[in-house]
């Protein structure tokens, strides 16, 4: 505020212009500005962990697993925008357990087993034949001994909506 601003006699205009410029912003649509009323969303499910489960190379187990994430949008916009976040963990549920930069790519190891991503983030499908309000990534690991494991996804973009996470493979 100036110093005009606050003199008392000045302080009843400077409120009222202050509304007038509050009630022209509400009023006027910005698209592509933070401050604009563009709204974000963040999509997860209520779970803890999305799936926990257990992976071993033996024992008649193949030692790989593949899942995909649906996003499914509330159907209030045509293709929304939306980026998935993985949260996987290796071994037990702790900061530690997730996976590090490792000499073949992306994995963890406790120094028995060990656990490496085919690839770091989820990959979106460009051929999955939902629709324009949904979407479709995959991702993957195969381990070496026996692994527990958990998983986490969220969505964040233009978009609320419901997203699910599921093995596909084997």
């Amino acid at each position: 505020m100036t110093r005009l601003e606050l003199d008392p006699a000045n302080q009843l205009a400077t409120l009222l212009k202050q509304a007038e410029d509050d009630l022209r912003q509400i009023k006027t649509k910005q698209k592509h500005s933070g401050l604009s009323g563009l709204v974000g969303y963040f999509v997860s499910t209520t779970n803890t962990w999305d799936i926990s489960s257990s992976a071993s190379n033996g024992g008649g187990d193949v030692g790989y697993r593949t899942f995909e994430i649906i996003f499914t949008s509330s159907g209030k916009q045509p293709f929304p925008v939306e980026n998935v976040q993985l949260d996987i963990r290796f071994g037990g549920t702790g900061e530690a357990n997730k996976p590090k930069e490792v000499f073949n790519g992306w994995g963890y190891t406790d120094g028995v087993n060990s656990a490496t991503m085919y690839q770091r983030n989820p990959e979106f499908d460009k051929s999955y034949s939902g629709n324009q309000t949904q979407y479709r990534w995959t991702f993957g690991f195969s381990v070496s001994g026996t692994m527990t494991y958990y998983i986490k996804v969220y969505a964040s973009g233009t978009s609320d909506g419901d997203i699910l996470v599921r093995q596909i493979a084997p």
